[in-house]
Order: structure tokens, then sequence, then C-alpha cells
């Protein structure tokens, strides 16, 4: 099995076919789960650090706020659960937890409850919760076919921050020092909050972070979560070259591979809403349009694709491939 999110077949076997009853926060691609009280909707996000790599503590709190803004969400705080090997040393996770805590204040994010185990595990595992309050949430069932999907952000934006500093060395031996800095600078483009704000003053219908399995893989389960089918034109999605340059090199497919810093937004007209976002130096465009079919095609001039549901992403591979060197 392919390492990063659980096959989607599988998870409706596993999972899904298991529960007495399906909210829409279980539904394959949902990315955070919200719990209605009296007076305030409560919206919760979380990811699980499989991987370690220089960066990973910043990289994987802002994909995971990312994902609690498809609910309107807006961040308040972190919990943090650590599962250890049982001969951890005690000042590999005090490093680890040092810089976590940098990245959290960076993002004025206080961390509020942060629980440690020892058990069967050869390497440390961190399941990371983000907490926070809607401000206005979104339905799957409220998507109709013939909506726009609006592209926020570029294709391949997290996995060319990783890569171009992970791969610094291999990278310099094939393109100019300026190319990799331009490269590196996609560090800064990984969180979706400003697009985010300018969309929620339109009658947007959902939002859907893109992030493992990239853009391709945002878009099956877009069509996934709502049971309907998507019409892209690739030559429309928003791209640096930069992006597909490095995929390229490293022998990895810029589309489904990690993607976190981009977003989908579905609404019945996204031409005002891309030009305001382009004003706002945001890389946008209008790339389809729901369908009222299951079919999840890609188009590239005269020619028709259809999408794969998601299987891993092969930014994992990338980092365990350079861990091994």
């Amino acid at each position: 099995m392919n390492t990063g999110k659980f096959p989607e077949i599988s998870y409706k076997r596993a999972v899904l076919k298991k529960m007495s009853s399906i909210t829409q926060n279980m539904k394959p691609g949902v990315e955070a789960a919200t719990i209605k009280l009296e007076d305030v909707t409560m919206v919760m996000s979380s990811n699980c650090i499989l991987e370690w790599f220089s960066g990973c503590e910043g990289f994987y709190l802002q994909k995971t706020i990312n994902a609690l803004m498809e609910q309107g969400g807006v961040p308040k705080g972190i919990q943090l659960e650590w599962n250890l090997p049982e001969k951890y040393d005690e000042r590999n996770l005090g490093k680890k937890m040092s810089k976590f805590n940098l990245e959290a204040k960076q993002r004025n994010l206080p961390i509020l409850q942060c629980r440690v185990y020892k058990g069967k595990t050869t390497d440390a595992i961190l399941n990371l919760t983000v907490i926070g309050i809607s401000k206005r949430q979104f339905s799957l069932k409220a998507i109709q076919p013939g909506m726009d999907i609006v592209m926020a952000g570029t294709v391949g934006c997290g996995a060319t921050a990783l890569l171009s500093s992970i791969y610094e060395t291999e990278l310099r031996e094939k393109f100019p020092a300026t190319f990799v800095r331009e490269c590196q600078e996609f560090w800064k483009m990984l969180s979706i909050e400003k697009a985010v704000d300018i969309a929620m003053k339109y009658p947007l219908t959902y939002i859907h972070q893109v992030s493992d399995g990239g853009v391709f893989g945002a878009l099956w389960e877009l069509g996934s979560g709502c049971d309907q089918g998507v019409q892209v034109d690739v030559k429309k999605f928003p791209v640096w070259q930069h992006s597909i340059e490095v995929a390229e090199f490293l022998d990895a497919n810029p589309y489904t591979i990690e993607g976190t810093g981009a977003v989908l937004f579905v609404c019945e007209d996204g031409e005002e809403l891309v030009q305001e976002l382009q004003e706002n130096n945001i890389m946008s465009g209008v790339i389809g349009q729901m369908t009222d079919n299951n079919d999840r095609i890609v188009s590239n001039a005269d020619e028709n694709r259809f999408l794969e549901p998601p299987r891993g992403d092969g930014i994992y591979e990338l980092l365990q491939k350079h861990s091994q060197k």
C-alpha cells in the first residue's frame, strides 16, 4: 500500500460500512469536522506526521490549518499526541517540541494539550489536531451540476517547497542557484488563508483544500464527496513552471503530488472571484465545472482522460528515498 491517505475504496469498506450513521464529516475527502453547540460551531482538523524532515513541523501545522478553513474555521489552539518507541531519546523529543512550539508561536496559536506515550513503534509519530471556531459552514449537498470550480494557488506548491529544500544539492547540479532559491520561496505560499478570506465575501458553495494526492486527488475527492462528476481543463490550472521542472526532474507527476497551498472553490459564477484573487496577486482560474454524472474528466487540448482514485502520494517515497542516502 502506498504511503499517504488510506485508499478511498478501502476507507469505504473498512470505515464507512462499519458505521451506523454517516455524517458529511465522514465523507472521503472532507478534511474537517464540525460540532454545533448552542451559540457557536466548533471545527477540528487532524493530521499525522509519518515522515520527519527539515521543516515538517511548520508544514504539517499549516496543512492542518488549511483543512480547518474548509469549514470556514478560524484556528484557536493545538492539541498534540506523541507515540514514541520504547527507547526514544528524551532529547530528540525536546528538539521536536521546541521546533513545533516556535511554529505555533509564529501563528499565534497556543498548544492547549500535549500527551506523550511510548509503545511498539519504530519512530516518533505525532498526531496533530487544530481546534477552531467556524465563521461559516459549507455543505456538499449544496453542490449542483454546472457550478464553477475555481482553483486558487498553484499546482504542486507543497511538493515544490519540500523537494527544493530536501533535494537542494541535486537540484543545484541541474538548475541555476536562482531557480532553486525561487523554488524555496514556495514555503511562503503554503497558507490558503488570504484566498479563503477573499472567497468568503462571495456566495461560495464549498471549499476543498489541495493536499495529499495533489490537485487531481483533490478533484477526485470533491466529486466523490458529493457523488457528482467534474470536467476540468488542465491548461486552465494555475501553475509555475518551477513546479513542473522540479517534479519532472525527480520523476514525479506535478498534478498528483503534494499540493498544500492551493484550494478549490465551488460557486455559481467563478469569474468575479478569480478577478479579485488575481488583483491580490493570487494565481487562480476557473478550471472547470461540476457535472451531473460520476465521470471525473481532465481535458488537455483535444485529449480527455479519466481521473483515478488517489493512491497515496509520491512525496513520501521521495522523502524516504532521500533519507536513505
